[in-house]
């Protein structure tokens, strides 16, 4: 017996008002769409279908258009052509189940970049033209038999996309290709041209570690006109040699974002190598990373180095993280910067050790968002404690959002609350009824956003009178 089936024989699965078909299709689910079927469960919208052709499942399309559930939408028809489908593709035309989406033919590029030669002849049978965009696609995905065959049939070029995507992903064999054949692309138009951000092939094989493609661009001298510190980069992912290089070969030399890159990325003999032979300083944002990461080493080493990279922030990152570690240390090292925040932050991470801990030794206490952030997030621990030892939140407010977030466990130790004096002054003018109604509002919030409204129409009006 399955476990749905042991669900079903204590809840009786066609009572429960959700769609449950749905949920089935969009984890490609066949046989718990039919067993849901044989038991007359009714819970299926047009999504069903749409996932069942995202997912290629025809034999799933077939099985919901047999029994007369919804029908997909172009949305799904245009999913299946994208993965070449056409199988799901020519079904769904066939039996009149949905049609093709505005800009349907634009998807020839796609299709054309992952070699999906049935889904191409598809599109253009329907009028569509191959552009340079997906040569782009094939060379980003490092396909080169597609590239090759696109430039064969089409010779629609590319842009300067397929040089820096295929360098950032490390395909040298397509570099290779672009730099011979397409050489009027392999210079950066200007950065805001297209739509999506020109980075750089240079500064993308760099931070990558793609050190054999960064000396083929530089032996062509290819290099990003407008990338900012390319070598940067390549510290902040710890690829020594790729730095060193840069330093023996090129002008490009690391800054201090060096520092914070490689710091945010936990490469600590980076962070060592660029202060001690490079002389380079991070800023605060250093600190934030090595006590965010719980990398206590590298936050010894910082201080003993340079106190500037400590924001009083720190202690905030360190509890909302969970390294009390770290916290014990900052507190043992006198390093201030802890606000009401940093137990915020701990509560709605579910860390209830941290929580106690600066609730014994560092006495900020905590904002009254602290037990909704953990109820929304599920943490019981966190909310029963806060409950049992401070005054701080309306239980109100926070079982509501518990409502939205459809945490059970957290919503009935808030519902069996009594009404008191830790209620937000709006829940303690509500009558017992409204008081206890499932999905209210929460009044917190909406006194907030009042507020705040109020604040910009008195601005508007100050405006006015000048």
């Amino acid at each position: 017996m399955s476990l749905l089936e042991v669900l079903h024989g204590i809840l009786n699965l066609t009572t429960i008002c959700d769609l449950l078909l749905d949920w089935a299709a969009s984890r490609n689910h066949l046989d718990i769409i039919i067993y849901l079927h044989g038991l007359g469960h009714i819970g299926c919208t047009k999504d069903a279908m749409d996932w069942a052709c995202e997912h290629g499942n025809i034999e799933m399309v077939m099985f919901l258009h047999a029994h007369g559930y919804n029908t997909c939408t172009s949305d799904g028809l245009d999913k299946a052509l994208a993965f070449g489908y056409m199988d799901i593709v020519a079904y769904v035309r066939e039996n009149n189940l949905a049609q093709h989406g505005d800009g349907f033919l634009d998807l020839i590029d796609i299709v054309a970049g992952n070699g999906l030669m049935a889904a191409v002849a598809y599109l253009e049978d329907l009028g569509a033209l191959v552009s340079p965009k997906a040569m782009d696609v094939a060379a980003a995905k490092g396909n080169m038999a597609t590239v090759q065959w696109l430039h064969e049939k089409y010779d629609a070029g590319c842009t300067y996309y397929a040089l820096q995507d295929a360098s950032m992903n490390g395909h040298i064999d397509i570099v290779k290709f672009v730099i011979d054949t397409y050489p009027y692309v392999c210079v950066p138009p200007y950065r805001h041209l297209y739509s999506r951000p020109i980075q750089g092939a240079m500064k993308l094989a760099a931070t990558y570690g793609h050190l054999d493609i960064v000396k083929l661009l530089h032996n062509h001298k290819l290099d990003d006109e407008f990338s900012d510190d390319p070598v940067d980069g390549a510290a902040g992912n710890g690829h020594f040699h790729v730095v060193n290089w840069f330093y023996e070969n090129r002008h490009e030399r690391c800054t201090p974002r060096a520092v914070d890159l490689a710091a945010r990325n936990n490469h600590f003999e980076m962070v060592t190598w660029l202060h001690e032979r490079r002389h380079l300083v991070g800023s605060t944002d250093a600190g934030d990373s090595a006590a965010s990461n719980g990398n206590l080493e590298m936050l010894q080493w910082l201080f003993r180095h340079s106190k500037s990279m400590f924001s009083n922030r720190i202690v905030y990152f360190a509890a909302s993280y969970g390294h009390l570690d770290i916290l014990k240390w900052l507190h043992a090292n006198q390093i201030q910067g802890c606000t009401q925040d940093a137990m915020n932050g701990a509560a709605a991470n579910g860390h209830l050790d941290v929580i106690k801990w600066l609730y014994q030794h560092r006495m900020t206490g905590c904002k009254p968002r602290a037990l909704k952030s953990a109820a929304e997030n599920g943490h019981v621990a966190v909310v029963k404690w806060l409950l049992a030892n401070r005054m701080d939140g309306c239980p109100r407010c926070a079982r509501v959002a518990t409502e939205e977030s459809q945490h059970s466990a957290t919503e009935s130790i808030l519902k069996a609350v009594p009404r008191g004096q830790r209620d937000c002054n709006m829940c303690r003018q509500l009558c017992d009824q409204d008081y206890l109604a499932g999905k209210g509002i929460c009044f917190c919030r909406l006194n907030k956003d009042l507020l705040f409204a109020t604040a910009i129409v008195l601005a508007h009006d100050d405006d006015d009178d000048i």
